[in-house]
């Protein structure tokens, strides 16, 4: 009976280190790109960046048809950059949350097989904690950043979507982190399932000394 279990173990130990294996979550895929002032900072300048635009009270219709056309501009420069945000974003929480989910799946294997996962279930928690924060982030900063062109102070609105998306990648990362934080303390739960079954040697631990001490053989 003992001896069934402790193969149960081990071979529940390779399953669970195999799927270990394919958990890498790469760096490159949190890489998001930030909305910094080169990738908006022209179409800024162009629709009066630091303050309100206004039209003098002696402008023509050819001036306010220009300061309209600039406008018009930032708002296509701006959709084309968050939509851009948005495809990195999207893939790189998505794949976060693949990961959290995968992980949880492999650390029930693991406490089925004798282990300890309640670090890696508080990691966990704390993950997906961080990734609904990130997700919510992320959608203030892009209504943030759609309503640039409505603002007097169109720089200050700019500075302030952007800190907001800051925030929004910071929190992915945050959670990412907790991912690997539960992938290595499943690692160390996989490699003391199988330190314990080997020491086992399919005898309990008295019986184990007594085979030891007088050459008879362990019962079952």
């Amino acid at each position: 009976m003992r001896h069934g279990e402790r193969m149960t173990k081990v071979a529940t130990a390779g399953v669970v280190v195999a799927l270990l294996a394919t958990l890498a979550v790469p760096a490159a895929a949190l890489a998001l790109p930030g909305l910094g002032r080169l990738a908006l900072g022209g179409a800024l300048r162009a629709a009066g960046g630091g303050g309100g635009v206004s039209t003098a009270a002696g402008a023509g219709a050819a001036v306010q048809a220009a300061v309209d056309a600039r406008a018009e501009r930032l708002k296509a420069r701006i959709v084309a950059v968050l939509q851009a945000r948005k495809a990195r974003f999207d893939t790189a929480s998505t794949l976060v949350g693949e990961r959290i989910t995968l992980v949880g799946t492999i650390a029930d294997k693991v406490a089925a097989a004798g282990g300890d996962v309640t670090q890696v279930r508080s990691d966990l928690d704390q993950a997906q904690q961080h990734l609904s924060s990130a997700k919510e982030l992320e959608a203030q900063a892009v209504s943030a950043f759609q309503a640039i062109p409505q603002q007097q102070d169109k720089l200050a609105a700019f500075v302030q979507a952007r800190g907001i998306g800051r925030q929004a990648v910071n929190e992915l990362l945050q959670s990412r982190i907790h991912v690997l934080s539960a992938v290595r303390e499943l690692r160390a739960q996989v490699g003391q399932l199988k330190a314990n079954a080997q020491a086992g040697g399919g005898a309990g631990p008295a019986s184990a000394g007594g085979a030891a001490a007088g050459g008879g053989s362990a019962q079952p």
